[in-house]
C-alpha cells in the first residue's frame, strides 16, 4: 500500500546497511506529498502493516476495514508517478554493480 500510494519504498535507505536497519526497526514515515489527502485511519492501517511484530500487524480484512471508503475513492483516481521507483531501482542496480 505504502509503495502503491507514494510511488517510494517506505524504508528506502542509501545503502545496502541502511535500508536493512530502517526494515529491522521499522523506520519509516509520510513524508512524501501523496500522503497529504490520506485519512490519518489509512495511515494507521499502513503503519500496522509494517510492524515488526507480525503478531501486532493487521490482518488484510482488518485493514480493508479501517481504510476509508473516500481513501477508495482517490486510489481508484489518482495516477501515480512510476519514476520515483524507476529511479531507486537504477539505484539499487547501480549499487550493486559496483560491489
Amino acid at each position: 500500500m505504502y509503495i502503491l500510494l507514494s510511488g517510494y519504498y517506505p524504508f528506502g535507505g542509501n545503502s545496502e546497511n541502511e535500508t536493512r536497519s530502517k526494515v529491522l526497526t521499522a523506520s519509516y514515515s509520510f513524508a512524501y506529498s501523496t500522503f497529504l489527502t490520506i485519512s490519518k485511519a489509512s495511515k494507521m492501517c499502513i503503519g500496522s502493516l509494517l510492524e515488526v511484530d507480525p503478531a501486532a500487524r493487521l490482518s488484510a480484512a482488518q485493514c480493508l476495514l479501517a481504510v476509508s471508503s473516500s481513501d477508495v475513492v482517490k486510489l481508484k483516481s489518482k495516477v501515480i508517478s512510476s519514476k520515483p521507483l524507476k529511479d531507486y531501482l537504477v539505484h539499487r542496480y547501480m549499487q550493486i554493480q559496483l560491489t
